[in-house]
Order: structure tokens, then C-alpha cells, then sequence
């Protein structure tokens, strides 16, 4: 899904304008689609994992039956303290991939994939998800991007071995 608004970013601007358009989006394909989202992985890179582990998942999570989501290049803790109810922290699959390259290079001001990505493991395991995954390959925040497939194959074959 596409970002709305002029910025074409997730991570910036109206956060829960963001969210509220998702949701629609997601309500959109249950009604003229005929999909079901009795399991709903929400998967991100960068900016849209940002999106994905801040706002969306703490505000969706309490509607997501099974699934989870996949994050590639970064996804930060929320700001906030979320109570998540306790079927979707035994149920819910949440799996970070991250390069251990993926750090500011000469400014501390910029992007820290990795960095952000451990703060939100850490965040979600203590909340009380048990289903967290992660890995930490010898990639930058661009290299990441050729292993897309693999990790999100990987994670789609773990959870339907676990039905």
C-alpha cells in the first residue's frame, strides 16, 4: 500500500490520518475483495517498518486473530506504553531484520536501522509478545533489501508449520 498524502512517507507527517487509511485500506479489500483477515502479516522496510512498529501495530493488534508483521531496516519501539490484550501477545508473530551495518555513518542524527530495531525487539518481548524473531545479518540499510524474499518466505513457512 502506498502512503497517503504529498509526502509519500510513512514515517512523517499525520500519523493517525496514516493509520485510519490503512484500516480503510485493509476494511476495502474485506468488503470488495472478499479477503478475510483472520491472518494478517504487515510487512515494512525503513520508513514503513518506522510506521508498522510506532503507530499501526500498537492500534491494529487488538484486531489481528493471527499473523503479525516482518520488518526490514529499522522499526522503533512506540513512543508510548501499549496495552496489547493477551491473545494477541501469545498469538501474534513479530520478526525484525536488520543489518548490523545499518547505522548513522559519520552523523549521530541519522537513521539508526539497527539501533531502532533491538529498542522495538526489546519494547515488544517486555510488553509480553512470546512469538519475536530476530536477525541481525552483515548488511547496510540498502543491502537488506536483497533478502526480502528469503526472510519473509521463512517467517510464512514458520508460522503455517506451527498450525
Amino acid at each position: 500500500v502506498r502512503a497517503p498524502g504529498d509526502d509519500g512517507t510513512w514515517w512523517m507527517e499525520d500519523q493517525d490520518g496514516k493509520v485510519r487509511y490503512l484500516e480503510q485500506a485493509l476494511d476495502y479489500v474485506v468488503a470488495e475483495c472478499g479477503a478475510t483477515t483472520d491472518r494478517v502479516w504487515l510487512v515494512g522496510y525503513s520508513g514503513g517498518s518506522e510506521f508498522i512498529s510506532q503507530w499501526f501495530f500498537p492500534a491494529y493488534a487488538e484486531h489481528m486473530v493471527n499473523g503479525g508483521f516482518i520488518l526490514f531496516g529499522g522499526g522503533d519501539a512506540p513512543e508510548e506504553r501499549t496495552n496489547f490484550p493477551d491473545v494477541a501477545e501469545e498469538r501474534l508473530s513479530l520478526n525484525w531484520v536488520t543489518g548490523t551495518r545499518d547505522v548513522p555513518d559519520h552523523n549521530p542524527d541519522e537513521f539508526d536501522g539497527i539501533g531502532r530495531a533491538r529498542n522495538s525487539l526489546d519494547y515488544y518481548r517486555a510488553a509480553g509478545f512470546r512469538r519475536t524473531w530476530s536477525d541481525w545479518p552483515d548488511d547496510d540499510h540498502g543491502s537488506i533489501a536483497e533478502t526480502f524474499g528469503r526472510y519473509v518466505g521463512r517467517v510464512l513457512d514458520a508460522a503455517a508449520s506451527e498450525k
